[in-house]
């Protein structure tokens, strides 16, 4: 199993009210999904196009001193408006810092829809099972749970030792998760993707997840 992570830096998925302005106007949308190089933004109506540079600022957080400037990589219409991807251009070793600062608030932010938490979207080799001898992808984790990549199908209602490395120590962490969803792996019909929930977890278990998911944003 080899999906390769080909981006930079691990993105966080939120819903977080912003405020747009671009030359076609200014408009109030919604970030879908930030990272330290860039955003996804959902809004109505029309902002610029690819190219266009615009300016970005979040209305619940005032880690932020300014708006983020960012060029339009693409505009696609979704079915609540359009969802823009922007490449952040103004971004130095103070911004960098003050986005770090901002992942770690988000890390318990609701994760938009029916999601109660924000999750942080970065493959991560994982081994699970029986003393953790099978191995596995995390491709997202949240304060709720994770979603793995799996060669051989689990059954809903399993309950799942998962063993994750931290990204900046030797140490791995260890989590149990109940199994809820199982389905044939968008990307390779052989491999299945399962969903996790933390069920039971103690508050000692959330603090090392919390830090390990403020850790996982932090890392390249």
């Amino acid at each position: 199993m080899d999906f390769v992570e080909r981006r930079e830096f691990p993105r966080l998925q939120v819903a977080i009210p912003a405020r747009v302005s671009g030359p076609n106007g200014t408009t109030a949308g919604e970030i879908k999904n930030i990272s330290r190089e860039g955003a996804a933004i959902e809004f109505q109506g029309k902002i610029g196009e690819a190219g266009d540079v615009v300016e970005l600022s979040l209305l619940s957080s005032g880690v932020l001193g300014g708006a983020l400037r960012g060029k339009i990589v693409r505009v696609e219409k979704v079915q609540e408006g359009c969802l823009m991807n922007i490449t952040f251009t103004n971004v130095d070793r103070k911004l960098r810092e003050a986005l770090a600062e901002l992942s770690d608030l988000l890390v318990d932010a609701p994760g938009g829809g029916l999601r109660k938490h924000s999750r942080v979207v970065r493959r991560i080799p994982i081994r699970y099972g029986g003393k953790a001898k099978l191995q596995g992808i995390a491709e997202n984790i949240s304060m709720k749970g994770m979603a793995l990549v799996v060669e051989s199908p689990l059954k809903q209602g399993d309950v799942v030792e998962v063993v994750v490395p931290h990204p900046r120590s030797k140490k791995n962490l260890q989590f149990r998760g109940t199994v809820v969803r199982v389905q044939p792996h968008s990307m390779d019909r052989k491999l299945y993707s399962v969903g996790l929930e933390f069920k039971e977890i103690t508050k000692g278990e959330q603090e090392r997840l919390r830090q390990l998911l403020r850790a996982i944003m932090k890392s390249t």
